[in-house]
C-alpha cells in the first residue's frame, strides 16, 4: 500500500458539486447557477440575479424548533451622577451605548425523516400537509446540496492498481426478479436486455400521455397539472448522474379523450398487478394519443388523468405493456392515480409523493424489488421511499460508474476512502466486497444531503448491507448487516458504522477507523474467529 495525505478541499474541487470554495458564503459574493443553494455559518444563502449577475443574497437563519430565542439582555436604567460645581463647567461626553449582541442562529437538526419540512418548495406545500394530516410520511421533495471541504489526517489508501477487476463485483443476474445483479458481459441479448431495462436511468426519455375520460374531464394542461412532478424527476435525475445526463420528459399541451368512462376499466382503480381488463385502458390510451404524439425513442410512457378526478377511479400501476404505436412497441409504462387532495385519504394516496413515484417505475422496468422489511428506512425501494436510491441499486440503473466502485478482495487487508454517497461528483462511492458469484457486501457513506437531506445525526455513518441474487422472494435480496453494538431503531435507521465501530460479515470484518463531514475511512481484513 502506498502512505497518501489526503487534503479533499484540494481534491474534491475539482469535482462538480463538490468545491472547497463554498465553504464560506458571503452576501453579495458571486455565484454560478441561480436557485442554488448554500448553508455557511448557521444561513442558507440562495444565487439570485441581480442586474447582469448571479450573486449569493442576503441569507436567511436556519431555525432549531427545540430551541426557543433568547432574548437581548437590557440594562437596567441609572441615574446621572451629580458633580461637584466648578469656576469652569463642561459636560462630559455623553457615552456611546453598547450594542446589544446578536444571537448566533441554530442549525436545523432533524430528528425524524418524516417530519415537515419547513422549508418545502411552495408547489409541494399543499402535498407534505395532506400527507402529515393524515399521518402519513412526508418523504423528500427538494434536493440539499452537499458540499464536502475537510480532510482528515495521513492515511494509508489501498491503491486501485492493487483491487479485484470490476466484473468480479458485478454478480450475474440469472432470475427475473428482483433485478439485483448485471447481465453476463459476454452475452450480447443479455446486455441489451439489460439496457433497455435501466430506467429510471440518466437519459431516460419520458414521454406523457394524458388521458381525460367522461368521468375524469380535464379543465387545464397536463403541463400545469403535474409540472412539478415532472420537474422533479429530472432533477432527481440530473443531481443522481454523477457522469452526465440527458433525460427528457416530453409533455403534450392537451389531454387526449376516451369515450369510455374510467370506471368502466376492470382493475385499474387500484394500485396492483396487470389484469386483462385493465391492459385495455393501455391499448385505448396509446390510441388516443397516437395521432398527435411522436413515440420515438422512448424508453417509459407516463399515464397521467386530470387531479379533480375521484382518487378511487384510478390507482398508480407499474405496468401496462407491450402496446404498439405508429413507432413501436411501447413496453414499460407508469400511471399515477389523480392525487386529488380535496377529499378524504384514499389508499390510492399512497402513491402520492415524487420519490414514490420513481419506485414505482423502477417496478415498471429495472425492478429492484421491495426491501422494506430489510432493509428499514435505506432505499427508495424500502419502506415508503423515504431516503433515496441505495448506491448499488444507482450503479445497477447507471447513475454511478465502475470508476466510482472499490472491488475489494475478502482475504486481503485493505483500507479505502468514501465520499459521502450523496455528494454530487464522479468520485469513489462504493466498496464492493464479493463473498461468491451471486452475493456482495456494499459499503457506502451516508451523510445528510442530496434527498437524503433529513437524516438525524444518529442516522449518518458507513451503511454496511449484503445483496443475494439467490434469495428471489418478494421483499427478499438485500439485507441491512447492523453493527456489533446491535440496533436501537426498528428501521434499522442507526445500522450506519460510526467511527471505531464494525461488523462481521461471514469472517470479513469491516470498521470505520476515520470518520467526518468527509466520509468515513473504511477497513476491510479477514477474520479467523
Amino acid at each position: 500500500m502506498r502512505r497518501v495525505l489526503l487534503a479533499l478541499p484540494l481534491t474534491l474541487a475539482l469535482i462538480a458539486g463538490i468545491s472547497g470554495a463554498e465553504a464560506a458564503v458571503k452576501p453579495g459574493a458571486i455565484c454560478t447557477k441561480a436557485g442554488q443553494v448554500a448553508v455557511s455559518g448557521g444561513f442558507k444563502f440562495t444565487c439570485v440575479k441581480s442586474g447582469k449577475k448571479l450573486i449569493w443574497n442576503k441569507g436567511s437563519a436556519l431555525p432549531r424548533p427545540t430551541s426557543a430565542p433568547t432574548s437581548a439582555p437590557t440594562s437596567a436604567p441609572t441615574s446621572a451622577p451629580t458633580s461637584a460645581p466648578t469656576s469652569a463647567p463642561t459636560s462630559a461626553p455623553a457615552p456611546s451605548p453598547s450594542p446589544s449582541p446578536t444571537a448566533t442562529p441554530a442549525v436545523f437538526e432533524w430528528v425524524d425523516v418524516c417530519a415537515a419540512d419547513p422549508e418545502v418548495p411552495s408547489e409541494w406545500k399543499a402535498t407534505q400537509d395532506f400527507l402529515l394530516q393524515n399521518r402519513q410520511c412526508a418523504t423528500p421533495f427538494r434536493y440539499e446540496r452537499l458540499v464536502v471541504t475537510k480532510d482528515f489526517p495521513l492515511v494509508d489508501l489501498t491503491p486501485r492498481a492493487d483491487l479485484l477487476p470490476i466484473n468480479t463485483c458485478k454478480i450475474e443476474q440469472f432470475n427475473s426478479y428482483p433485478i439485483l445483479g448485471f447481465p453476463n458481459p459476454y452475452n450480447a441479448q443479455a446486455v441489451r436486455d439489460f439496457e433497455a431495462r435501466r430506467h429510471p436511468g440518466p437519459n431516460t426519455k419520458y414521454q406523457v400521455v394524458a388521458i381525460e375520460t367522461p368521468d375524469a374531464v380535464a379543465s387545464s394542461t397536463p403541463a400545469k397539472d403535474y409540472a412539478k412532478y415532472f420537474d422533479f424527476i429530472k432533477e432527481w435525475t440530473k443531481n443522481n448522474s454523477d457522469n452526465g445526463s440527458s433525460v427528457e420528459v416530453r409533455v403534450p399541451d392537451r389531454y387526449f379523450k376516451i369515450s369510455r368512462n374510467l370506471s368502466s376499466y376492470e382493475g385499474i382503480n387500484l394500485h396492483g398487478k396487470p389484469v386483462a381488463g385493465g391492459y385495455q385502458f393501455f391499448v385505448d390510451a396509446i390510441a388516443a394519443a397516437d395521432p398527435q404524439v411522436d413515440f420515438t425513442g422512448t424508453d417509459m410512457v407516463i399515464i397521467v388523468v386530470p387531479p379533480t378526478t375521484p382518487e378511487s377511479l384510478l390507482g398508480s400501476q407499474p405496468w401496462g405493456g407491450p402496446v404498439r404505436s405508429n413507432e413501436g412497441v411501447l413496453n414499460r409504462f407508469f400511471t399515477s392515480a389523480p392525487n386529488n387532495l380535496s377529499g378524504t385519504w384514499h389508499v390510492n394516496h399512497s402513491i402520492l409523493t415524487p420519490t414514490m413515484w420513481l419506485h414505482e417505475m423502477h417496478h415498471g422496468s429495472l425492478d429492484l424489488g421491495d426491501h422494506p422489511d430489510r432493509m428499514g428506512l435505506w432505499g427508495m425501494m424500502s419502506g415508503g421511499a423515504r431516503t433515496d436510491l441505495l448506491g448499488w441499486d444507482k450503479y445497477l440503473s447507471g447513475f454511478f460508474s465502475d470508476n466510482q466502485v472499490r472491488c475489494v478482495s475478502p482475504n486481503i487487508t485493505s483500507t479505502h476512502y468514501l465520499t459521502p454517497s450523496v455528494a454530487k461528483g464522479a468520485v469513489e462511492k462504493l466498496v464492493v466486497i464479493p463473498l461468491s458469484k451471486t452475493k456482495v457486501i456494499v459499503v457506502e457513506s451516508m451523510r445528510r444531503g442530496g434527498y437524503n437531506y433529513k437524516l438525524a445525526k444518529n442516522l449518518q455513518g458507513a451503511l454496511v448491507y449484503t445483496v443475494d441474487l439467490t434469495q428471489t422472494e418478494h421483499g427478499e435480496g438485500q439485507y441491512v448487516q447492523p453493527p456489533t453494538r446491535g440496533l436501537y431503531s426498528v428501521n434499522f435507521g442507526d445500522a450506519p458504522l460510526k467511527n471505531g465501530e464494525f461488523v462481521v460479515v461471514e469472517g470479513v470484518r469491516i470498521s470505520v477507523t476515520n470518520s467526518g463531514d468527509f466520509g468515513d475511512i473504511v477497513k476491510v481484513e479477514k477474520v479467523t474467529s
